[in-house]
């Protein structure tokens, strides 16, 4: 792990660690992207309130259908224990820390990351074919109900 942090992270290269590339956590990142797809699958109007209950951000438009990818990313500060996605955001990013601290000597980065408030993990899933024809599907549903109330 130390030498795949090393050399993702050395000058030249792209500075982005991957989760597949670290065994460790896999179980965990399996978790997280089916919580993933559950919410970024899920009506505008209930997706909204979740975040909202949760202080779980978001980095792209989540009401367009046509939307290739939904992000959600959160805040230890703000971080409600009882939430499983978010939970799982932070505490993948803090393992990877954690590792990038090991690989670099000293724990600076999982100490500056609690400090600051500022939001821990960034979550992006990407949307399958057959995602996005739900998300259209739900849409056009949405669209018939609201024309009939």
């Amino acid at each position: 792990m130390r030498s795949a942090i090393m050399e993702t992270l050395g000058p030249g290269n792209p500075s982005l660690l991957s989760v597949p590339a670290f065994h460790s956590v896999s179980s965990l990142g399996r978790k997280l992207l089916r919580l993933a797809r559950e919410l970024a699958l899920l009506d505008f109007d209930d997706r909204k309130l979740i975040l909202k209950k949760h202080n779980l951000g978001r980095n792209v438009p989540l009401k367009n259908p046509d939307r290739k990818v939904s992000s959600f990313a959160t805040r230890p500060s703000q971080l409600k224990v009882n939430q499983e996605l978010g939970f799982c955001i932070m505490e993948l990013g803090l393992y990877l820390a954690r590792a990038c601290d090991r690989a670099l000597g000293g724990h600076k980065l999982v100490q500056s990351l609690l400090d600051s408030g500022m939001t821990k993990g960034c979550l992006i899933h990407y949307h399958s074919i057959l995602d996005g024809i739900n998300l259209k599907q739900a849409d056009s549903r949405k669209r018939i109900h609201q024309k009939t109330v």
